[in-house]
Parts: C-alpha cells; sequence; structure tokens
C-alpha cells in the first residue's frame, strides 16, 4: 500500500479500511481520498471512533448524498450527489455530510425514539464537534429546504457563535 494512504492516520486502521474490497472505489479518485483521508484523520482521534472505521463500509450507490445504516456492518452509502461534491472545491463539505453520517451510528439514532428533526441536529452537531460544522452550515444553507432544514441551520448557527467559527 502506498505510505500517501496511511500518512496522518494510524496505518493498520488506515491500511484495512483501503484495503477492503467495497472500498476500492474510493482509491479511483484523488479528490475522494482526499475526502476519505480528512475523515480517517478526524475519526482516527477516538478509540471509540477507531472501532466504528475497523466495522464500517462505504458503498458508492444511487440516491441522495449519504445515509447511514446499521446492522452485522454499519454501511453509509454514498449517492452520487456527494461524489460531485468530494470531487468540488467544496469537498469539505462532503467530509461534513460523511461525519454527520457517522454521527447517526454514533449516537445510535436507530434504536433511540427521537425525532427525526432531532436526530439530524444531534448529527450535524456530531459534526461540527470534530470541527465540520462551518462547512455542513454552508452544504445545508446552499440546499435550504424547508423548516427541518431551517432547524438545522439555526442549531449550527447557535453552536459555531459560541465557538466563535461564525
Amino acid at each position: 500500500m502506498p505510505k500517501i494512504f496511511l500518512r496522518g492516520t494510524h496505518s493498520n486502521i488506515a491500511k484495512q479500511f483501503y484495503e477492503n474490497s467495497e472500498h476500492q472505489w474510493i482509491l479511483s479518485d484523488q479528490r475522494i481520498l482526499e475526502c476519505f483521508k480528512l475523515v480517517l484523520e478526524t475519526l482516527n482521534k477516538n478509540k471509540r471512533m477507531q472501532s466504528f472505521l475497523k466495522n464500517s463500509l462505504f458503498i458508492r450507490t444511487n440516491g441522495s448524498y449519504a445515509c447511514a445504516i446499521t446492522g452485522k456492518k454499519i454501511v453509509i452509502l454514498i449517492y452520487p450527489e456527494l461524489i460531485s461534491i468530494m470531487k468540488s472545491n467544496n469537498y469539505k463539505q462532503a467530509v461534513a455530510v460523511l461525519l454527520h453520517e457517522v454521527g447517526h451510528i454514533i449516537l445510535d439514532h436507530q434504536q433511540r425514539d427521537i425525532t427525526n428533526t432531532m436526530a439530524q441536529i444531534e448529527a450535524d452537531l456530531f459534526s461540527s464537534e470534530l470541527g465540520y460544522g462551518e462547512y455542513l452550515f454552508d452544504f445545508l444553507n446552499e440546499r435550504n429546504q424547508g423548516p427541518q432544514i431551517q432547524k438545522r441551520l439555526q442549531a449550527l448557527k447557535h453552536v459555531l457563535k459560541k465557538s466563535a467559527l461564525f
């Protein structure tokens, strides 16, 4: 495995991640690879998230943006719209969305009795706590559709103001 894949992450976790046959699509494009390097570097700072990385699959498929599913394996579906953002100058927005999806899993949203809006806000704040709140805010603001997005933007704006990033 070329060292470029391992820079900035624990080599064993990164090696396992990139060697997984389901992740070969990530290696096909330098911009996509850069996004996942940022995701791995961000998540690799915490033992619980290292375990998440070992047990997760990021699958390219059709649909809108991304979706997280738990089961025997954790699966995060990556849709064409998000791949387009990964390849753009706004690639950090894609990283923010991926971290948002990870947040749904880490925060155990499929097992908790909370509203969809609250689950979205919690996952947004998870992404924000990892340093990608500003990028997620921009992503949501550009796609501002409906009252749920407004509530999410309001929650992110509140957190970003408190951290003086806004």
